[in-house]
């Protein structure tokens, strides 16, 4: 059974813009990797408000702290109503391997699909967990 031997949460409260349908970094975070190799399980969250005429939302989990990092987790656009702009709860996971690291960073990123108006994320938490076996 897996243990957890390490764990970080990042957290960001303050609103963030989401331009249009530019992919936009809520949080980042940075975990330390004690052993050669380990499994860490990634979770993010994200509470936004779609900007007026958006048709889609999605949420990402990235190495690194750019939305330039390698795409580890998320990617799948979930629908909203396009006429009316809305709150939306977002949740994606991802379990990876790291080898050779002393730590591990990743962010959150969000993208408004079909947005002529810009979004807001109002609160954004990026979970890491390293466990062992």
């Amino acid at each position: 059974m897996a243990r957890i031997i390490e764990k970080e949460i990042g957290v960001k409260e303050a609103s963030t813009l989401l331009p249009t349908t530019i992919e936009t970094v809520l949080v980042s975070a940075r975990v330390r990797i004690p052993t050669a190799t380990a499994r860490v399980m990634v979770r993010a969250l994200a509470i936004i408000s779609t900007g007026a005429g958006t048709t889609g939302l999605t949420l990402r989990i990235r190495d690194g702290n750019t939305a330039a990092g390698t795409l580890r987790g998320g990617g799948h656009v979930l629908g909203v109503q396009a006429a009316v702009p809305g709150v939306e709860q977002v949740m994606v996971q991802a379990v990876l391997q790291v080898a050779n690291a002393a730590e591990y960073q990743a962010c959150v990123t969000a993208e408004q699909g079909g947005a002529p108006a810009d979004g807001t994320s109002h609160t954004a938490y990026l979970e890491m967990e390293v466990l062992n076996g």
